[in-house]
């Protein structure tokens, strides 16, 4: 009998285990959090890491962000580095502020961010002036990350041209 109540036991153990891991909303967790998605997202978040890849018919031009430089290297190999912050606060009315310095040129800007819910199986989020939708691949007290990635294929001037984008921003709460 106590074999039975032990295979019962841990059966059911097993099958919330699986639940909960199938259920992650976030491929990169948190598995379980006691505040809602709105109370992680809000708050003041600093990139700390960024990472853009754009290939062509022309050529493949890639950016990295390393916590204070960005360097970009073109298709020709050519490469630019320069100073870089990114910063933004979120609010639960529905703003944002994005604070952002590149190469000693500074950008404020306040606008709207809003859930995608029910239409994906990926949570998404838009910051409404920050390139559209973006699929949230971890969204802690502490990190947020999220992803674009896009691809265009059309005919230019009777010629076929092609792009692929993809990118990432990780951000660390202030």
């Amino acid at each position: 009998m106590k074999r039975i109540n032990f295979i019962i036991v841990a059966t059911l153990l097993f099958g919330v285990v699986a639940a909960f891991t199938s259920c992650k909303k976030y491929e990169e967790g948190p598995l379980l959090s006691l505040k809602s998605k709105n109370g992680r997202i809000t708050g003041e978040w600093e990139l700390k890491e960024y990472n853009y890849t754009n290939t062509t018919d022309y050529g493949t031009i890639t950016t990295t962000f390393n916590g204070s430089m960005v360097t970009t290297v073109f298709a020709d190999t050519t490469s630019y580095t320069y100073p870089y912050s990114l910063e933004f606060q979120i609010n639960k009315d529905g703003t944002y502020t994005s604070k952002e310095m590149a190469d000693g040129n500074y950008v404020e800007e306040t606008s709207l961010w809003s859930w995608k819910d029910g239409t994906s199986e990926k949570e998404m989020i838009s910051f409404y002036s920050f390139g559209g939708w973006w699929v949230i691949k971890k969204l802690s007290n502490k990190e947020l990350i999220i992803e674009n990635n896009s691809s265009l294929s059309e005919i230019e001037f009777g010629d076929n041209y092609f792009s692929n984008t993809e990118m990432s921003y990780t951000f660390e709460k202030k």
